[in-house]
């Protein structure tokens, strides 16, 4: 008895068909897009630092200096608005450094004021809105003057609108 060849028969003379041109172009495309959306996916998740946290407290054995100018909002200033939406709508930044004492020093040309100021908007009975000053008057320094100053916790600074090279270095 005879055993048969039982494989199965291709047919070689239809030629192998390929897909359509502008499938292909859309795979590829589709493939593309899939592989970006992977890598952004995962570069989203690593452990990246906002630029809008909270800034890192400070070692007490560090020497830190802060330089703020009132249109630059730096890595401590927040932009407020005061009446947002009238015609007394009024933006600036506060600058919400980290509490305790400083020496502040002013180095540009003209005078800055230095308002500390506590989180929170007041309204007064007409209806306008006002930042919160802190029971600290108000600092007016002049070119190359120096003065101390303490913030506390939920404090933050308002320099005057044009002031540009205050220094601020943390003493304690």
């Amino acid at each position: 008895m005879r055993k048969e060849n039982t494989k199965p028969v291709i047919n070689q003379s239809q030629p192998k068909k390929k897909a359509p041109k502008a499938l292909r172009v859309i795979a590829t495309i589709a493939l593309v897009f899939a592989a970006l959306v992977f890598i952004i996916v995962f570069l989203s998740t690593k452990d990246n630092t906002s630029h809008e946290s909270a800034p890192k407290p400070v070692e007490a054995t560090e020497t830190v200096k802060i330089l703020l100018g009132s249109n630059d909002a730096g890595e401590y200033g927040r932009e407020i608005v005061l009446n947002e939406g009238t015609e007394n709508e009024y933006r600036f930044y506060g600058f919400y450094i980290p509490a305790g004492e400083y020496k502040a020093s002013y180095n540009a040309n003209g005078a800055c004021q230095i308002t500390i100021c506590t989180d929170g908007i007041s309204v007064r009975d007409d209806g306008i809105e006002e930042i919160i000053v802190s029971e600290q008057k108000p600092i007016v320094l002049l070119a190359g003057e120096e003065v101390q100053m303490t913030i506390s916790e939920n404090e933050y600074i308002k320099l005057s609108d044009d002031a540009v090279g205050l220094e601020l270095e943390k003493i304690s």
